[in-house]
């Protein structure tokens, strides 16, 4: 296979005012959002813990239009994505669907900015798409941290209820 043959497959999603695509290989399934529980101290993009199959599901909110924890609305999606970290839920108003995104608009994408986590979609007819290349960088380190902080007070006091 040649390099103008090979393509990238993403699934792309409303978010807020954005529409995102997300590698497909990250992505583990799409379901219907669920009732969100708060994380107190949790980062702005974390919008609460969703109860995914009987274990707790860390949900984020990458659009930054803070979600307040609860019901999302009935449309409303969560696209569970595995990172290196944990696997966590993606909170979308909409699921479009797939996208190949050509082996060229994805390189395009490394031009502008090598290594970067996301990046503004050049693929023609697709100009408003943002590529969110690398779910491990969605959260910064300090993120990371304090999310784990927010999940350790969270376990403790399942713990002692």
């Amino acid at each position: 296979m040649t390099g103008s043959e090979r393509s990238h497959a993403v699934v792309v999603a409303r978010c807020g005012g954005l529409r995102l695509g997300v590698p497909l290989e990250a992505v583990h399934k799409v379901v219907a959002a669920p009732l969100l529980t708060p994380l107190p101290d949790a980062p702005t993009r974390v919008a609460g813990l969703a109860n995914l199959h009987g274990a707790p599901l860390v949900v984020l909110d990458i659009s930054g239009t803070a979600v307040p924890a609860g019901r999302p609305e009935l449309e409303a999606r969560l696209m569970v994505v595995e990172t290196a970290q944990r696997r966590c839920g993606l909170l979308c108003d909409q699921v479009e669907g797939t996208l190949r995104l050509p082996e060229e608009a994805w390189g395009a994408l490394d031009d502008l900015v090598p290594g970067a986590g996301y990046l503004a979609g050049s693929c023609p007819g697709e100009e408003d798409l943002i590529v969110l290349r690398n779910p491990d960088g969605w959260l910064t380190e300090g993120d990371e941290q304090q999310l784990r902080q927010a999940l350790e007070r969270y376990r403790a006091g399942e713990a002692g209820a």
